[in-house]
């Protein structure tokens, strides 16, 4: 789930002027044949974004990948599904905060949470456009967040 980018590692082998223009927020530029390098040697998913990967690449990378490798050849329509994980322009790249941890991606406008994005919902809905919130633990984290329609779980738990 690259919403949980601490499980998902992110190379892009586009032109360093496309990467520029428009990239995936905390992706790291690669040259063409060079080897990746991993800050940590496990991560759950890679995603590999470009068309220039050499199967010797997919293969280093893949060998320290527990989960799935995703090759994605332009960013185009995940731009459009997706525009608040990505940057553009030079003074996007700069001004890009880093984003918080986001509940994992379900479905399209589906996401699951734990009661740590239930307590800090107000610094990441505007990103993915919550609307409504089924709290599971209502006895253990408050439902606070204005602007947002709570529903109760049938458990009560």
């Amino acid at each position: 789930n690259i919403c949980q980018r601490y499980g998902t590692v992110i190379f892009d082998v586009r032109p360093a002027s496309q990467h520029s223009e428009l990239s995936i927020r905390e992706s790291t530029p690669l040259e063409p044949g060079v080897e990746a390098a991993f800050s940590r040697p496990w991560k759950d998913t890679a995603l590999l974004v470009g068309e220039g990967w050499t199967p010797e690449q997919v293969r280093s990378i893949a060998t320290r990948i527990v989960g799935e490798v995703f090759q994605l050849p332009s960013l185009v329509a995940f731009h459009q599904r997706f525009p608040w994980l990505c940057t553009s322009g030079e003074v996007g790249h700069q001004a890009a905060e880093r984003l918080p941890v986001l509940p994992n991606l379900i479905v399209e406008g589906l996401y699951l949470g734990h009661q740590g994005h239930a307590l800090s919902l107000g610094r990441w809905r505007h990103l993915v456009g919550v609307s409504h919130v089924v709290n599971l633990a209502e006895n253990r984290v408050p439902s606070a967040e204005d602007g947002v329609v709570y529903l109760s779980s049938r458990s009560n738990t």
